[in-house]
């Protein structure tokens, strides 16, 4: 039996109208004006039988037919549709949970009568005759279809934008939901409606300071979630809260984007940066980074700094060339070859010190940079000066004696323990010089010793080259070393020693057996030693040539 009805209408008139016709009839009458006071009104005590207009705000009727019948306690409550725009468009207009659809006309109270009296027959209740009643007094609007196309549009847009959004009432109860937003916040639509939007974001900062706008919020946009953290389901989340009025009514819409990736890569950016400056600050050789196109120092690491002698508030944005190259104010002289280069520098103080230079081009996000990385040199360059002074150089081929190789390498073997640089010693030994003596003379045997000398004078100028006497030489090659490397040095003394066998044209070849050791740091020996290992693998390598 029926006895109590809610209507569910925001025009005041078909409420007063409908609560006058049905409480003369003797029904017990309840009313709200719009989807979110009836929810509260129907959890709090459910009616007999609900009249429900489509078109309402804070929750329209299609929305609240879905929220009713997705609550076991409130599925079978019968809900009649009254709206003319239902009935005109009634192919649209089968809600789930609706039992009747009236249109609002002259005979809405008398088919309203008819259907509560058909739920109050006594006999097993049978589907109402005829789902749309009253359609046939209706006026054909076309404007109604007009506008529930456009409506269709617009949830169309809404259910595929990649943000969350919600529509929510100035005392924080959600009233629409698109699916994004469902997705987001891991609760289905039907169960988002007239739920209190605060209560689904996790405790912290962050949702301290959305309740906090939120309860003061005025006529401009606000945008929570860039500096402080506020998660939601387990997604990082920022919020816009957009104010919006209808007529008299105020509503927030809330757009939710979920920065979780974004914020995550923003996280690692912070951690590789944090460890490269760790790196760049730790390392024994000062570094800075050029804008190619400005020629612009654009980073410099302590150590720079140091030897430059200049605070990074005023290197930084100064031309590279106020330091190197002076005069040459255009592209790095030796980029193209990114290569290591023996250079000047002129600190602040207009001191000049000798470096060692390795200029490196890199493209980052389109844009090109120069890595400049240098060591100071100048120590080792005053003890060349005295080493020529003393004349440690070998007669014949131009290298370093001996002694001379000796002395750079022990202080080459010195800097390497302090920077904890490793280096490849190779020792060399030129093959069958005494069969080239005895077959074409002495006179040839020294060309020959005097073109080796010139291919090891060809190598890189920071390697140290000596001719320790007779048919063996050593070279000690510095900086970052691998067994690429040593490959591709031997490879290239091979090539060399080719194009002196074309330029001598011996018949006997000339060719060179080689022992290399690498000095690690961690593992010091004295150089007499590594020299000794050296030359029992390049005894090795001349047995392997006498026997293969």
């Amino acid at each position: 039996m029926i006895n109590s009805i809610l209507i569910i209408d925001n025009n005041p008139v078909i409420l007063k109208m409908l609560t006058s016709v049905l409480g003369k009839a003797g029904y017990q009458v309840k009313t709200a004006m719009d989807g979110l006071s009836a929810f509260d009104l129907i959890l709090n005590s459910p009616p007999d039988i609900i009249l429900l207009d489509l078109i309402m705000p804070n929750i329209n009727g299609e929305q609240l037919c879905g929220i009713i019948n997705d609550y076991d306690q409130l599925r079978d409550i019968p809900i009649i549709l009254i709206s003319g725009v239902a009935a005109e468009a009634e192919y649209e207009f089968r809600l789930e949970g609706v039992s009747a659809c009236i249109a609002k006309g002259p005979e809405l109270s008398k088919h309203v009568l008819e259907v509560i009296e058909h739920y109050n027959k006594e006999e097993e209740q049978a589907e109402i005759p005829g789902y749309f009643l009253g359609k046939d007094s209706l006026q054909p609007r076309e404007i109604s279809l007009e506008l529930l196309d456009a409506n269709r549009h617009l949830q169309t847009v809404l259910e595929n934008m990649s943000e969350g959004i919600l529509e929510i009432t100035l005392g924080g109860r959600i009233v629409f939901a698109n699916q994004a937003a469902s997705f987001l916040i891991g609760v289905s639509r039907k169960r988002l409606l007239a739920t209190d939007f605060l209560g689904f974001f996790f405790e912290g900062e962050g949702k301290e300071r959305l309740a906090g706008v939120f309860s003061h919020l005025g006529d401009n946009r606000v945008v929570i979630g860039e500096k402080e953290l506020l998660s939601i389901n387990n997604h990082l989340v920022k919020v816009q809260l957009l104010p919006v009025y209808d007529r008299e009514k105020k509503t927030v819409i809330a757009i939710i984007k979920d920065i979780t990736g974004r914020k995550e890569a923003e996280n690692q950016i912070r951690e590789s940066r944090r460890y490269l400056h760790a790196i760049l600050d730790s390392v024994q050789a000062g570094i800075l980074i050029v804008d190619v196109e400005t020629c612009t120092i654009i980073d410099a690491n302590p150590l720079a700094l140091e030897m430059l002698g200049s605070p990074r508030n005023e290197l930084i944005g100064r031309a590279c060339y106020e330091y190197y190259c002076v005069g040459k104010q255009g592209r790095c002289p030796i980029i193209e070859q990114d290569k290591t280069t023996v250079q000047t520098l002129t600190n602040s103080k207009g001191e000049r010190i000798n470096v060692l230079k390795t200029a490196t081009s890199c493209e980052i996000n389109q844009k090109f940079y120069i890595v400049e990385s240098f060591i100071d040199i100048s120590e080792r360059k005053r003890l060349e000066e005295k080493l020529r002074a003393l004349t440690i150089t070998d007669e014949l081929t131009g290298l370093l004696n001996r002694r001379g190789f000796m002395m750079m390498a022990r202080k080459q073997l010195s800097i390497a323990d302090r920077a904890n640089n490793r280096f490849f010693l190779v020792f060399a030994d030129l093959d069958d010089l005494k069969v080239i003596n005895d077959t074409y003379g002495h006179e040839t045997g020294d060309m020959v010793l005097t073109k080796v000398g010139e291919v090891f004078k060809s190598l890189r100028s920071s390697d140290i080259s000596g001719r320790l006497g007779g048919d063996e030489f050593a070279i000690l090659v510095t900086g970052d070393q691998n067994e690429e490397d040593e490959k591709k040095l031997v490879d290239r003394l091979q090539k060399l020693f080719e194009l002196i066998n074309e330029d001598i044209g011996l018949e006997l070849r000339v060719t060179l057996s080689v022992g290399i050791v690498e000095y690690d740091p961690a593992n010091p020996r004295e150089l007499e030693e590594l020299i000794a290992q050296a030359d029992n693998l390049m005894y090795k390598d001349k047995l392997s040539k006498e026997h293969g």
